[in-house]
């Protein structure tokens, strides 16, 4: 954000100066005027008028919405306008200079005013750079106009003491109104007017237009812009001018449907000698070099251009006539607002990707300034605005992370700042009062929620030391104690029994008889030991000491002596023990494993993720550290923040149920890493938020399935419930509208043959299952229709339709759409729903009641209220990938955007810099059936994609490439397109998913080949290069040798025929071709043919030669003869392979399979030297079962011990034989989702997160657990459910 690349920015006017030249201090501190509020400085300041960002100042943004960055504009400077001495300027002989610049995409005008009418400017030795300010901004009502119609005034100020430089920018509506653009650009009106009047008894004078070329330039905007041209000419000496209606290209292009547009323009219609003539305005001023933006001959000039502006963006090149026009594009109207505002800068030579845009934005400074103007702009910011010094300071160091050493002088001035604004802390507490300060202490403010103010002292509390510790404690216990809150005052006595021990002042080798008196004396002594966090302290030590009477005593006599009647028996601070100790002997922990997490029924896929997403350190960054990355759910945040690929929207719910997200999440990465037991139990809410989207909580309850047992019934015993079935392995959505049925669908659950990959527990889950439905049988029929459940269908990349560039955003909707955004399948439920509320007066009446009550609850209630909701959890059964994007998707929702995808424009974070790779489509029209050259230019429709898919072989082995080509592959279509694709940026993490289901013959099954995954994986040969490059040409080749093996491994296969008499196949055959002998020539032919492949064209495959192979085989109708008939080819004759004899069959074979080892051989070493682009193997996602069903679980590889563990729900396992995990994997066909890492940044996005080691006697809940006390849900502990066998 806040940056344009033009030309070679550099600091002010004296050009660009060595790094060593910069580092040179400046002769004083810059010293800035206080005015309440943020700046830019000049640089910024131009960056952000073109880039649409001036919005702050009421500037407003272009709306070009085709554009990928549709707030930018483009900005082109107006030269008969804008004074043309920017060098008297900037040597002070002119206090005032105009830039009048018009946008090409939206047609507003800017006049830009620089005035300093004392002359005194920022003196160079000390000001860096103007520091621009905002200072009144209005709506231009006093000068509005026609003619110069201002809808928005701002001004700004450099804040420098002792400059005087103020700016001021006019921004003027379009002179055209945008209704009228349509019709001036329409030339298919035209040519319908020009065969009426062929057709007219006037004809003969319109003969001449048949011709295309001068039909082609019958265009209204290109003559209304001839006419405005002339009444530019205009003046007290010409005479006046008019264009008869008779004129030819006047009654083609305009006859009586623009009068509207003339008589805005002051054209007027007058009549003599029988016939009517538009008379031009004329201008009774003289030409000149100058022109008064606010005059009528200036509001002429920028009409003119606007329809330039048409002319040149509608017709074609070749059409357009030279037009000379008083206009330069935009890096001419940057370069000359750099030189007015001495605004050039020098660039740092540091990478900037990794900071976040939002700070360089608080800052005011380009992404890309060299080092030393960072410090200037904060300190620029921090006297302009010293309320908000501090978060300038913050914003400077963290992009200054990594970079000091470039600038000793930035390094320098960051001590320095950090010192005063310690002062200025000081000073600042040391006049507040003890509750203002305990709330500053916790960054919070008194109107926070305990949610957010435990939060808070969380995530302080994690880094304090000791003394930070008591601190913090003893600042929300003030907080409590004000609020009279037991349950502030209750978490803030929360003490692990090791900081009881320091918080008391009781050494480590103490023992427990002389503890009482430790404490009595220390609590006497330390005045800053609050008697009732002693208490809480005190009662930590309880269970280290076997509950020792006598501490609880002094606990007790503690809470007497702090004196706070509020507290009554009912809020005492009582710290719980924990949960009770299990029953039974437990197997020893082996603490170096990883926790296992329970399968609280059919979670198995949310598992394997969760697992997953615990070892990726972006996503443990922006869950642990929310408030860094965190999306303040403000009203313009909302409404700008667009979600991973798709761009789609973000609105009030989903963003609510992110953050509700992040948090179940959060506090199950902090159970995960300090409990010690080998598994732990993942709440209801986080599995509800994972799989459920915003609008399916606030929608409420789905209907419900109606079922029928089929079969022996059970028994009514609560302990022997029978569960719904396990997770299903879902297909992709079919490209084709599935086929209806409303017969019952039956589904039964077999017995999986793979027990050693079963889950310990059962695998059906309480997400998806209402309670009171639990009693089903494993054998159901379901009379729901199908309509809303597509039969998915596996598309090959050989019979994709390559997509318009005005398809893209509606093909590529789905994909991330998929967020329940569309309303159909909800309202469908809601029907079922209702028709099922028909029932008694009493039932109507309740659901009436209810409907009242829903009504009244806000987004936020009813997603709160539904997570909560143990009676149902609606979610539909999910596979692994579409609750690995729910997961992102919430992740996206949650963080703010960082940037812009330079490729796709799309907003970024860090989840899609993380995840998403960008790629880009390259499509073009080729004749393929009849030269096989190309028709136009390659297009290209970029696109950002969150995983690969791999197409496993329709029979046998493949490697991971070989089902990824389809991807990237050439492919010539019927629609005679030629596509193919790659990557432009390929991501950190790649996704790849393995598309199991197909469909044969109208059914739905599992593909179950193998793909062989391997252990580096290198992307090279797919990425993205010019034409004439070595990478290109290799994809070239690999492409044709592609198209050679599988012809050669699809033979043509004719019918057998009988054998003939010689008299028999003398005669000519029924379509009147002569069969001759197969002979050897007639293999050497053949032969022929199939070289020709090696030196085909990379426009087609359909080369002639090509073509006659193709056809013989069968793969290609011939164009001449039915499929019945022989193939002439060179004037020879050629008869069916059938009729070859013995030898020059065996020839034939023996040729095919030579070749095909041949060409393997060169396939499979075409891009062995291309290792750049290399991935290590981190995580495989494996499935067993069928579609239907089956159990997940998840292998992931730790790079620190070099080892594979596999977590199978609350197993977690130690594999340190990599090469047979790797077998084990590339045998079968369970690897489902797979997760590669870069190789050079291995250390940087992944690792295991090793428990943070707590005795079981120890361990106290998590802070995380007592945050959500309140609203925890009952749930049946994993030994309280009845093992079921695990079914597919």
């Amino acid at each position: 954000m806040g940056e344009y690349n033009y030309g070679h920015h550099q600091t002010r006017s004296q050009g660009l100066p060595a790094y060593s030249d910069i580092d040179t201090a400046s002769a004083g501190e810059p010293r800035q005027r206080e005015l309440g509020r943020s700046g830019r400085l000049a640089s910024k300041w131009i960056a952000d008028l073109v880039n649409g960002f001036l919005g702050d100042a009421g500037i407003p943004q272009c709306a070009h919405r085709a554009s990928a960055h549709p707030a930018r504009h483009d900005l082109y400077r107006v030269l008969s306008q804008s004074s043309d001495s920017p060098a008297a300027w900037k040597a002070q002989e002119h206090d005032e200079v105009l830039a009048v610049c018009m946008c090409r995409a939206c047609k507003k005008t800017f006049t830009i005013v620089l005035k300093c009418q004392t002359g005194r400017r920022c003196d160079k030795n000390v000001q860096r750079m103007h520091h621009l300010v905002a200072t009144t901004v209005s709506d231009g009502g006093s000068l509005y106009s026609k003619h110069y119609p201002v809808i928005r005034e701002a001004d700004f100020i450099c804040s420098a003491f002792g400059c005087d430089l103020t700016v001021r920018v006019e921004v003027c509506d379009r002179r055209l109104p945008e209704e009228w653009e349509a019709s001036l650009v329409d030339r298919e009106t035209v040519s319908a007017r020009l065969k009426e009047l062929l057709e007219s008894d006037d004809r003969d004078r319109y003969e001449d237009f048949k011709s295309p070329d001068k039909r082609a330039k019958l265009f209204p905007a290109h003559y209304l812009w001839q006419y405005l041209s002339d009444v530019l000419k205009s003046g007290p000496d010409t005479a006046e001018k008019k264009v008869s209606y008779r004129n030819k290209f006047f009654t083609l292009c305009f006859w009586d449907r623009f009068q509207d547009i003339f008589d805005f323009l002051e054209f007027e219609t007058v009549d003599g000698d029988g016939d009517q003539s538009l008379v031009l305005p004329h201008l009774d001023d003289t030409p000149s070099t100058f022109t008064d933006p606010m005059s009528r001959r200036g509001w002429f000039e920028i009409s003119r251009i606007h329809l330039y502006f048409l002319v040149v963006d509608n017709l074609p090149k070749s059409l357009v006539a030279p037009i000379e026009m008083p206009v330069n594009p935009q890096i001419d109207t940057i370069k000359v607002l750099e030189d007015l505002l001495d605004a050039k800068y020098a660039k740092s030579k540091q990478s900037f990707g990794d900071y976040s845009p939002d700070d360089f934005d608080r800052l005011g400074v380009n992404n890309d300034i060299h080092e030393n103007m960072l410090w200037y702009a904060c300190a620029c910011q921090g006297q302009t605005d010293p309320a908000n010094r501090e978060l300038y300071y913050e914003a400077l160091r963290r992009v200054s992370q990594n970079r000091e050493g470039v600038s000793p002088e930035l390094r320098k001035w960051l001590e320095g700042e950090e010192l005063a604004l310690v002062i200025v802390r000081s000073a600042r507490e040391a006049g507040a009062d003890p509750l203002h300060k305990a709330y500053r202490a916790l960054d919070s403010e008194q109107s926070a929620s305990n949610e957010n103010l435990l939060r808070q002292f969380d995530n302080k509390l994690k880094s304090a030391s000791q003394h930070e510790r008591k601190t913090l404690r003893n600042n929300l216990l003030l907080i409590g104690k004000n609020k009279k809150d037991p349950d502030i005052v209750h978490y803030a006595c929360r003490f692990e029994p090791e900081e009881g021990m320091a918080f008391l002042g009781i050494p480590e080798e103490a023992v427990q008889d002389v503890i009482p008196s430790y404490v009595q004396t220390n609590v006497n002594e330390d005045k800053s030991i609050d008697r009732i966090l002693a208490a809480g302290a005190l009662r930590s030590l309880t269970k280290k000491y076997n509950n020792h009477a006598e501490l609880e005593v002094l606990a007790i006599e503690l809470e007497k002596e702090a004196g706070e009647p509020w507290m009554a028996d009912d809020n005492s601070i009582t710290v719980a023990l924990g949960s009770p100790s299990q029953t039974g002997a437990k197997p020893p922990l082996d603490v170096s494993l990883p926790v296992g997490l329970v399968n609280i029924r059919n979670t198995c896929y949310l598992n394997s993720i969760l697992q997953y997403f615990n070892t990726v350190l972006p996503v443990r960054s922006v869950v642990l550290n929310w408030e860094e990355f965190k999306l303040e759910p403000t009203e313009e945040n909302l409404k700008t923040r667009r979600l991973g690929g798709s761009g789609s929207a973000l609105d009030k719910a989903e963003a609510f149920l992110a953050a509700k997200f992040i948090e179940e999440m959060r506090s199950l990465f902090l159970d995960l890493q300090s409990s010690n037991e080998s598994a732990i139990r993942p709440q209801q809410r986080l599995a509800l938020a994972a799989l459920k989207t915003a609008d399916q909580l606030v929608r409420g309850k789905p209907a419900e399935a109606s079922t029928t047992a089929i079969g022996p019934q059970p028994k009514s015993d609560p302990s022997n419930v029978d569960l719904p079935p396990p997770p299903p392995l879902p297909a992709r959505p079919s490209p084709k509208p599935p086929s209806q049925s409303t017969q019952p669908t039956v589904t039964v659950n077999a017995v999986s043959e793979h027990a050693d990959t079963a889950s310990n527990v059962s695998s059906s889950t309480l997400v998806d299952q209402r309670d009171e439905d639990a009693d089903q049988t494993y054998v159901t029929i379901s009379q729901n229709s199908t309509e809303d459940k597509d039969i998915p269908q596996v598309v090959p990349a050989k019979q994709r339709v390559a997509l318009e560039d005005e398809d893209k955003e509606q093909a590529t909707g789905p994909r991330d759409g998929g967020r329940g955004r569309s309303m159909d399948r909800e309202q469908g439920l809601s029907g079922v729903t209702d028709a099922t509320m028909s029932g008694t007066d009493e039932n109507l009446t309740t659901s009436v009641t209810e409907a009242k009550v829903e009504q009244a609850l806000t987004v936020e209630e009813k997603i709160t209220g539904a997570l909560n909701d143990v009676s149902v959890t609606g979610t539909e059964q999910q596979d692994v990938e579409e609750v690995m994007g729910n997961i992102l998707e919430h992740l996206h929702a949650a963080i703010k955007p960082t940037g812009t995808d330079e490729h796709t424009g799309k907003q970024t974070d860090i989840i899609t810099e993380t995840f998403y790779w960008s790629s880009v489509k390259k499509i073009r029209t080729v004749d393929l059936k009849n030269t096989g050259k190309p028709q136009s230019d390659f297009r290209s429709v970029p696109d950002l994609s969150r995983w690969m898919t791999a197409f496993p072989a329709k029979e046998g082995k493949i490697d991971l490439y070989k089902a990824l080509d389809s991807n990237f592959d050439q492919e010539f279509q019927e629609d005679g397109h030629e596509t193919y694709s790659s990557i432009t940026r390929a991501s950190p993490i790649l996704h790849v998913y393995i598309q199991r289901s197909q469909n044969v013959d109208g059914k739905l099954s599992r593909n179950n080949n193998v793909v062989e995954i391997p252990e580096k994986l290198y992307l090279d040969r797919y990425m993205d290069g010019d034409t004439d490059s070595v990478l290109f040409k290799k994809r070239q080749r690999s492409w044709q040798l592609k198209r050679r093996l599988d012809a050669l491994d699809r033979p043509s296969q004719p019918e057998p025929v009988q054998s003939k008499s010689r008299d028999e196949k003398d005669k000519p055959n029924e379509a009147g071709y002569e069969i001759v002998d197969a002979s050897d020539a007639v293999v050497d032919a053949y032969e022929k043919e199939m070289m020709t492949v090696e030196d085909e064209d990379y426009v087609s495959i359909l080369t002639p030669d090509l073509q006659h192979m193709f056809v013989n085989q069968g793969k290609l109708p011939n164009p001449s003869q039915s499929q019945n008939e022989d193939v002439a080819m060179d004037g020879a004759t050629l008869g069916p392979l059938v009729d070859l004899s013995s030898n020059a069959r065996r020839h034939l074979h023996e040729f095919n399979e030579d070749s095909k080892e041949r060409d393997r051989r060169e396939l499979s070493a075409l891009f062995t030297d291309m290792t750049n682009v290399s991935y290590r193997l981190h995580a495989v996602i494996c499935h067993g079962g069928g579609l239907g069903s089956g159990h997940y679980w998840v292998w992931i590889f730790d790079f620190d011990k070099n080892v594979w563990r596999s977590y199978n729900d609350e197993r977690v396992e130690v594999h340190a034989d990599k090469d047979k995990v790797l077998n084990d994997l590339n045998s079968g066909a369970s690897p489902y989702y797979v997760a590669y890492v870069r190789e050079d940044q291995v250390d940087r996005l992944v690792k295991i997160p090793e428990r943070d080691l707590v005795t079981p006697s120890e361990q106290l809940p998590t802070a995380a657990d007592e945050v959500i006390q309140s609203v925890d849900v009952d749930m049946p502990d994993a030994a309280e459910v009845s093992h079921v066998e695990h079914r597919e």
